[in-house]
């Protein structure tokens, strides 16, 4: 039971990570918790689905909660990169 959830704690873990992520730049600097969330949220990306197929639980729901996650994540990295560095946009 507890390995058939491991894909959906992931996504959850990166869908909660996301905006701790931008938190952590809101002030213009991140630290080093910054690069341990995103290089954490990222190996959840990488191995949420294949874990969920490996295992034989990849489901509609799993995959759109997944699309979700990776859209949020995707986003709020953007956003923080900007907020440390908004010279690089001018």
């Amino acid at each position: 039971m507890i390995l058939q959830s491991l894909p959906f704690s992931l996504v959850i873990i990166r869908l909660c990570l996301s905006p701790l992520l931008l938190w952590d730049a809101l002030d213009g600097t991140t630290s080093y918790w910054f690069i341990f969330g995103f290089v954490l949220a990222f190996l959840s990306d990488i191995f949420d689905g294949a874990i969920a197929r490996r295992i034989g639980v990849s489901t509609a729901a799993l995959r759109q909660a997944d699309s979700l996650a990776d859209v949020c994540l995707y986003l709020c990295i953007g956003i923080s990169a900007w907020l440390v560095h908004p010279d690089v946009s001018s």
